[in-house]
């Protein structure tokens, strides 16, 4: 009987220590996609991002601009040069994306101005919050194809060390169970 019960601590122990690491493994130690759309920027505007990191996370990213050059939606004429003028692709940090709000001068830590067509990465310096910014400051409206996915840092450590914690508390109650009964 007693056997039975310290089995059942040790699927207990191993299924809460191994059931909580999961979701940090799913969420960051795999590319999983963020976005993948098209987005459409109004003239004269921008889009933003916003993803949780942590330290160390990876995000990498590509766009390029796909649109026929419409002036606003509905336009019927087609404009020749819409393609000269690219987009702007901004990562900020909390402060910075703070400070481009209000329109004061920003410190951004990947910036690309006046691009058609982009394949980014970037590894976060700092957990917190980063602002992924599409600014688009012609008269067209812009069409853009773009996937933004997210890498993060493995750490499983702390689950691996409960369970493992738990197989030799089991495993001790066990032996201890055993040479009692001799």
């Amino acid at each position: 009987m007693r056997i039975h019960f310290y089995l059942l601590i040790m699927i207990i122990t191993l299924l809460t220590s191994f059931c909580s690491g999961a979701p940090i493994s799913e969420t960051t130690s795999v590319r999983t996609p963020l976005s993948t759309d098209d987005l459409v920027l109004n003239p004269i505007s921008s889009t933003v991002y916003d993803v949780v990191c942590t330290e160390g996370d990876t995000l990498i990213g590509e766009f390029r601009i796909v649109s026929d050059g419409d002036r606003f939606p509905g336009d019927q004429t087609k404009y020749d040069n819409w393609l000269l003028g690219g987009i702007d692709f901004l990562i900020l940090d909390e402060l910075n994306y703070g400070l481009w709000k209000q329109l004061e001068p920003i410190s951004s830590h990947y910036e690309r101005t006046n691009v058609v067509q982009l394949k980014w990465q970037f590894s976060v310096p700092s957990s917190g919050t980063w602002y992924l910014i599409y600014v688009n400051n012609t008269i067209y409206m812009k069409q853009i194809e773009s996937s933004i996915s997210h890498r993060g840092s493995t750490d499983l450590s702390l689950p691996m060390l409960m369970g493992l914690l738990g197989l030799i508390v089991v495993l001790a109650l066990g032996v201890a169970q055993r040479t009692r009964k001799r």
